[in-house]
């Protein structure tokens, strides 16, 4: 058995985007708060534009000609910090991935610096972009309690994938196509687990046990099937 999962950015052909401080090509879906951009780094901070109509809830970056880790900045991080897509470490602040002096995403660019990650001059970037949307996509936080706690989208998500930032801990993801029961790891090749203590509500998720342990704090991204 297999899983995919699709997000869709623009039917039409990626377009030149020049709001930053260096061109991209991005493909945007501003109604779906979803764009994909290429770049090339500059061996320096740069802003880059990424073609959406508010500022990315969450970003993840990949050099295409760098060995480097998956990066992600979610924006209920701390600031300065970042997690790694591909690994289980808790967030961590090291370099300058986003920038020397670190800048959070706005309305129409993001900031990279000139470290491997995201930067690295004449080097390849593809970044994936993010924001919340009404109804469909939510992007959030929460900070476990050891026993119960009810997170709320406001609509009944498809799709979840979440992480702890203050602890070495996998990227766990959840759909309702395999069923709620059913867990699968971003960072690791392991076959599917189960997710016991993990449930789909009608207007979000509810987590308990091994995955709302006391003082851990959680970021998360959800999605409703469109």
């Amino acid at each position: 058995g297999y899983i995919a999962w699709a997000w869709k950015a623009n039917d039409d052909v990626p377009t030149v985007n020049e709001n930053g401080s260096i061109d991209s090509i991005v493909s945007a879906n501003a109604n779906a708060g979803f764009s994909i951009v290429k770049y090339t780094g500059t061996g320096a901070d740069a802003t880059i534009g990424h073609g959406l109509s508010a500022a990315p809830d969450m970003l993840i970056v990949k050099g295409l000609e760098t060995t480097n880790d998956w990066s992600v900045l979610h924006k209920d991080g701390s600031d300065g910090d970042f997690l790694q897509l591909n690994g289980t470490s808790a967030e961590s602040g090291a370099g300058s991935i986003f920038g020397s002096t670190f800048t959070r995403p706005t309305a129409t660019v993001f900031t990279v610096g000139n470290t491997g990650e995201t930067g690295t001059a004449d080097k390849e970037y593809i970044a994936y972009c993010f924001h919340s949307v009404s109804g469909y996509s939510k992007f959030g936080s929460y900070t476990g309690n050891g026993t119960s706690t009810s997170v709320s989208l406001g609509f009944q998500p498809d799709w979840v994938m979440w992480k702890a930032t203050n602890n070495a801990e996998d990227w766990y993801i959840m759909d309702s196509v395999r069923g709620e029961n059913k867990v699968l790891y971003a960072n690791g090749s392991f076959a599917e687990g189960t997710s016991a203590g993990v449930s789909i509500t009608s207007t979000g998720f509810t987590v308990t046990s091994s995955f709302n342990q006391s003082g851990r704090n959680f970021v998360y991204f959800a999605f409703k099937i469109n």
